[in-house]
């Protein structure tokens, strides 16, 4: 694994945590270079290193006051069907927020 590579990926990364905080502000944002979510929340996956999104959402629940006004926005906006990607404990902590009564796995 070169050097170059894992900048890469911490360069991907840090781009889908810049556009969940942009969404937050502003609605909408798009990581053009993201996508490398079909790695696990805890293991690579044929050419991803670290899954993107598991990495946003848990930066995310780490930033409490980020997560409830994301939820908030999406229970505002009757959004029904969330696409939870980072494992076991993001799941809990978007059920455990109160705004979603269903999972569907």
């Amino acid at each position: 694994m070169s050097k170059e590579l894992v900048t890469r990926e911490k360069k991907i990364v840090g781009g889908t945590i810049e556009c969940c905080n942009f969404s937050m502000s502003y609605g909408v944002s798009m990581n053009i270079a993201g996508g490398t979510h079909h790695a696990f929340h805890n293991r690579g996956e044929a050419f991803c290193m670290l899954n993107d999104q598991a990495v946003a959402a848990n930066v995310l629940i780490n930033e409490i006051n980020n997560v409830k006004i994301m939820l908030d926005e999406l229970y505002k906006r009757n959004i029904q069907s969330v696409l939870v990607e980072g494992g076991g404990f993001t799941i809990t902590h978007f059920l455990d927020s109160g705004f979603f009564d269903e999972l569907h796995l």
